[in-house]
Parts: C-alpha cells; structure tokens; sequence
C-alpha cells in the first residue's frame, strides 16, 4: 500500500508536469525520498507465522526511493533522507545539489509518512509533543503541542531550460543542524536556525527583506514556535516598512512529520498558482513569547490574503535538530503563452479509464485557446496500450476548415470526440490515402502553411522543381484560380508537395 501510493504519485507528477512516463526510462534521474519510521513493516511482522521477506524488500526505508528507481528505470542517485521532521525537505535540498553538481538530470523527490502503530503515536505523547487538543495551533498561545496525519508527495525537479511546466523555481536551498545543546537533543535551537537564514540569504544574494511570506515549521509546540519566530523576526524584520506574513499548514491538516516539507511547497505552490495564501486556523490569540506577533513586526496569515508574487521562504526542521530551509520564486507564466491554434487541430489522449480520458477531453473544449494544455497534452498522447487502453481525442476549430471559395460550409460545426477502448496487438502499419485530380483550390494550404514543419516541406518540394520553370510556393499561397485552370502540370506538382508535407508532419512530428 505505501509503495504502491508512491509509485501513483510519481505518475500524477509526470503527467502534470507534462512528460510521458516512457521518456524518462534509462535516464540520470535521481530519487530523493524524505522518511522516518517505517510503520507498515512494524505491522507486518508482528505476526511470525505470516512474515514473509518480501516485507524487506517493501516496507524498508531504503526501498522507497529504490522500489521507484526499478520500477521507472531511472538511473540517477537514489537513496532514502531521515532528519525526522525535517527529512523531504532535506531531500529536496540533496536534490537541487545533486543537480547542481552533475550527478543527476532531473530528480523526483518525495515524502512518506503513514501512521499504522499506536505506540509511535503513544512514544511521542510521553515526550510531551502531542496536543491533547487533536489540533496544531500554530503561534497561538493556546499551542500545546502538535496533531499527527498523514500525507504522500512528490514533486519533480528539473532544470529550468528543460522543464515544460513550472510551478516555481528554486532560487537557493541549504541544511544545518543545532549541534550540541544544554537543554537536549530535542530542544529547538534558534540560534541555529537564524544562522542558517543568514547564510542561506547570503549565498543565494538575496535580501531577506524582499521575501514576501515565510511558510513556517509551525507545529504549535510551546518551544518550538517562539524559537523559530524570532529567528525569523531576527532574520527578516532589520529593515522591513510592513509586516512579514507567515503561516504553516499543520494549522490546515496536522504535523506530517517526514512528509511534512513538501506538504508546506504544496500549499506554497497553491498560493503562487491561486494567487492567494490559504489562512492558518486555530489562531485567536498571539504567543506571549513571540514579540514580533505582537508589535507588529509579524502577521499570521488568518483570511484569504492575496500573495504578492515575491521570493518566499520555506522552514522545515527535525525534532533532532536538522534544520532545511529553501526559497522559492514564483512561475512567470508569461513566459510560456503559445500563439493560439487558428486552424482545425486533432487533440488525442490516452488513460486507463475512458472516464479520465472523456475529463481530459472536456478540459480541452473548455478551453480551446490553450495552445500551452494542448502542446503538454501531447506529449502523453501516446502511453503503452497495456497500461492505457482507452484512447481518444477531440477536433477543436472545425469552422476553420479550409473549404473551396464555392462549396458551402456550416459556421457552427460541433467539435467530433470519440473514447475506445484498444486492444493489445501487435503495432500496426499506417497507410496514407491520398487523392488525385479534381481536388485542389486556389489558397487550399495557406493555413497549413503556419505550421513549421509544413512550410519547410513546402518550400523544398518548391525548390525541387524550380529549374523547370515552376513555383509551387507561390502557387500555393495564390488566390488565384488560374493556376489551375487547364493546367494539368499544376495541378499534380500543387497536390504532390501537399501530400508529401502532410505525410512527413504526420510521421516526424510529436
């Protein structure tokens, strides 16, 4: 059930990335999984007559990230991160230098954390870190410890030039930890944790007072939140003209413990996506023993607050000290605004049920002007028949069919979709069917000519056949009927380049 989880989840990130699955097997990608206690192999073997190796080779820590390696083929590093709380967005911080330094090209990092066993639960209550309250109450001065829950992510890292979709861009990611102190290993240091802002602030060049929010480790333990706002108050506030918005999502759904990090980059990402920050619940009134709270110095997020688009900070620590911290910049998706189709296009898609594909394909009608969701589509267009047997697509703008200037068109054609469901044989060969006198018009491709790939074929069946005389180009993009008008000549050299352009688009083209 928990590799199993994973495993899903590597394949929704795939997808939304935009990626077909298949092309990232045999590749440098590296797997980063952030996780703790293995609660699932405590479960299964507590019973020895039904203990079975393959417990091992499921539920130990480090077949996590393994298990995907093998499974996806991916080839880069791969190895499971314990720093208790703290551990996904350590293995994040891994990932990013992994990166940096070579050893991978992309990496998939995750955070596991399931709660199978009571006595985890019951170890924790004895350390005086759960909140009898069944809530974490972040910065309140209520907190009295944290609620545990569970969570499975995972994000994909990749360089900026090869990523199809993005989310965000990590500016700078760095880990310390509090080393030794009086008050024990789990005693939080702030000390350490505003060191180690100093200095990752000071090697990504950035000012902290340009940071926009803080997304806190927040767990609403009584230590644990005064020590980490005021190293935040300490680090962000020297020379700030308004208050510094922070919040943490185990106010929203609890301490994911392991899991935790990458819980907080999801709500981060909601927030640039949305473009407003999730309040926190469960804060009525400030820590006493935060001053930033109460002289202004820091606001916690508690109403739906439109988010600034700035750099945003990100806290995650362990309860033994390892200290992860990450900036994070915002998507500029202006970047990234493909010309809209202005001709008839085939969308086709592929899932595993035709539910999901009929989904897919109403996504595309409800928005036929995003050319972006139609290049990103396509690439997933075509999955293995065996794990996607449903294949369908959809054709948007059919009212800009090019049509004969007398032939009579209807402007409201409906779009044509179709869902089936394929069998698995063996690849089948394409035939191209193409037709023959009778069929051309003056201005028949002008359309066509606005892709690429079209138009360059185009242009060398044109240069071809130049020295005779002919311009198949400029015949082409004529609106002139007598081009063709008892000219036999014309008329095949016009329809052969068209067929020759149309199959090399069909069989080159992703």
């Amino acid at each position: 059930m928990f590799i199993c989880t994973l495993l899903k989840q590597c394949l929704v990130i795939w997808c939304i990335s935009g990626l077909n699955p298949t092309e990232l097997r045999g590749s440098r990608t590296g797997v980063f999984v952030g996780c703790s206690a293995s609660e699932t192999g405590g479960v299964l073997t507590q019973d020895p007559e039904t203990v079975t190796g393959y417990t091992l080779t499921g539920c130990v820590r480090s077949m996590f990230s393994n298990r995907l390696s093998f499974t996806f083929d991916l080839r880069g590093p791969s190895f499971s991160v314990d720093t208790a709380c703290s551990s996904s967005l350590c293995a994040l911080q891994l990932a990013v230098d992994a990166i940096r330094q070579e050893q991978c090209d992309a990496a998939i990092v995750a955070g596991a954390h399931l709660t199978l066993t009571p006595t985890a639960a019951l170890q924790f209550l004895r350390l005086g870190m759960l909140s009898d309250k069944g809530s974490c109450r972040s910065f309140d001065a209520s907190g009295d410890g944290y609620c545990r829950t569970e969570a499975i992510a995972a994000i994909l890292l990749q360089r900026q030039s090869a990523a199809r979709r993005i989310y965000a861009t990590v500016v700078h990611a760095k880990s310390n930890t509090d080393g030794y102190k009086e008050q024990g290993i789990t005693f939080p240091s702030g000390e350490r944790q505003a060191a180690l802002l100093e200095e990752v602030y000071r090697e990504a060049g950035v000012d902290p007072n340009t940071v926009t929010y803080v997304e806190s480790h927040g767990t609403g333990t009584k230590v644990g939140d005064p020590q980490e706002a005021n190293a935040i108050c300490q680090v962000f506030c020297q020379n700030r003209n308004s208050a510094l918005l922070i919040g943490s999502v185990k106010s929203n759904m609890g301490h994911a413990e392991p899991a935790s990090g990458l819980c907080s980059i999801a709500k981060v990402l909601i927030a640039m996506e949305r473009g407003f920050i999730p309040p926190n619940l469960h804060y009525n009134e400030p820590n006493p023993y935060i001053p930033g709270l109460t002289d202004g110095r820091l606001q916690v997020v508690t109403e739906k607050t439109p988010f600034q688009r700035g750099l945003v900070g990100i806290n995650s620590f362990g309860f033994g000290g390892s200290n992860t911290h990450i900036i994070l910049r915002p998507a500029n998706h202006s970047e990234r605004k493909p010309t809209p189709t202005t001709f008839m296009k085939i969308i086709p898609y592929s899932g595993r049920t035709a539910e999901a594909v009929n989904n897919i394909l109403d996504c595309v009608l409800a928005h036929p002007e995003n050319a972006y969701l139609q290049q990103l589509l396509a690439n997933q267009a075509n999955l293995p028949a065996k794990d996607t047997p449903y294949r369908g697509y959809v054709i948007i703008n059919r009212d800009k069919i090019p049509h004969p200037p007398d032939a009579k068109k209807d402007p409201e054609l409906p779009p044509l979709r179709d869902v089936q469901k394929i069998m698995i044989t063996e690849p089948k060969q394409i035939y191209f069917i193409y037709s023959g006198m009778g069929s051309q018009w003056a201005g028949m491709v002008r359309q066509l000519m606005s892709i690429p790939a079209f138009d360059e074929s185009l242009r060398s069946s044109s240069d071809a056949v130049v020295d005779f005389g002919v311009n198949v180009y400029e015949m082409l993009q004529s609106d002139d009927p007598s081009f063709y008008k008892n000219n036999t000549l014309n008329c095949m050299l016009a329809i052969t380049a068209i067929q020759v352009s149309s199959d090399l688009y069909a069989t080159s083209m992703k």
